[in-house]
């Protein structure tokens, strides 16, 4: 089973059913996983501002489901916090689950697909998986999804995510971008990296950043020190603009011996003023989870 952990939600799925889709947004988004023939899995989730009446949803929408012929045989099933379904939907067995996530303020719904039947074993794992991912020391949360496995700030929103072969990219800023991080996994290196790390590192910071300090490589971070992981290290000021105060920068890249690509976390703001051992121990690679909150 594979752990994913996407607006502060967290759940294990078959390692080889893979995100496909992915919403920005915290108040309401949906999420899909499929494996290599179909979709498998989605979990949605939508903020209400108290506790909702989950016996007369599930009530509702299974009465919903049969009237619009979506679900013309859907059956109401309950284990544990869930209220759920089961029953063909477009000609696929389908079980649909809901319940209230009172860490997060959102209800929630996992829906797994059987084209192969039932699974129930499955299913339970699924949902007994499912809950929220509370904040770590320090007050930061944590997401782990497309292979990257991340620290955030909880005021910072993710406004941009990019899935593509050998790239995969999240960021997060605050409402003035005057505080923004970068994470990123690169794939295919040898294919494309001409020169070194440092190199690199050096072509990704932000042309506004005055008088660069390059910091010696080192191999900082705890979780890395089995398999030696050299981590580049950058630090700067970024100038201020008309409506922009000037503001730290710091970035830290290194290539995981293990899997062979290219990780990068990059911070403008306060927070960047921190040393470089700090930055890189947001982003963890091949040695599990991150350590630092």
């Amino acid at each position: 089973m594979q752990l994913t952990i996407w607006r502060h939600i967290r759940l294990e799925l078959p390692a080889d059913w893979e995100m496909l889709q992915f919403s920005r947004n915290a108040a309401a988004g949906r999420c899909a996983f499929a494996d290599r023939r179909q979709f498998r899995a989605e979990l949605s989730w939508q903020t209400v501002s108290e506790p909702p009446d989950l016996e007369r949803l599930a009530s509702n929408y299974l009465a919903k489901q049969r009237l619009e012929g979506t679900m013309p045989d859907a059956a109401s099933v309950r284990t544990g916090e869930w209220h759920g379904l089961r029953g063909l939907e477009e000609g696929l067995l389908t079980s649909r689950f809901s319940r209230y996530l009172a860490e997060e303020g959102c209800l929630i719904e996992v829906a797994l697909l059987w084209p192969d039947g039932l699974d129930p074993s499955l299913e339970a794992r699924v949902l007994d998986s499912v809950g929220s991912e509370p904040p770590w020391p320090g007050g930061r949360r944590r997401w782990r999804a497309l292979g990257i496995d991340a620290f955030a700030s909880p005021s910072l929103d993710l406004v941009e995510c990019i899935a593509q072969p050998a790239l995969a990219r999240l960021e997060f800023a605050d409402a003035k971008e005057a505080r923004h991080v970068t994470f990123e996994r690169l794939g295919m290196v040898p294919q494309w990296l001409r020169g070194s790390v440092r190199d690199w590192l050096m072509w990704q910071m932000p042309a506004d950043v005055q008088a660069p300090v390059v910091q010696a490589s080192c191999l900082c971070a705890p979780q890395m020190q089995r398999l030696r992981h050299q981590v580049e290290t950058i630090g700067g000021l970024r100038r201020g603009g008309l409506f922009r105060r000037p503001a730290h920068y710091a970035a830290a890249a290194w290539l995981c011996p293990a899997d062979g690509r290219l990780y990068r976390v990059a911070v403008t703001g306060p927070e960047a003023g921190e040393s470089g051992q700090f930055i890189s121990d947001r982003l963890s690679c091949c040695e599990g989870k991150p350590l630092r909150g």
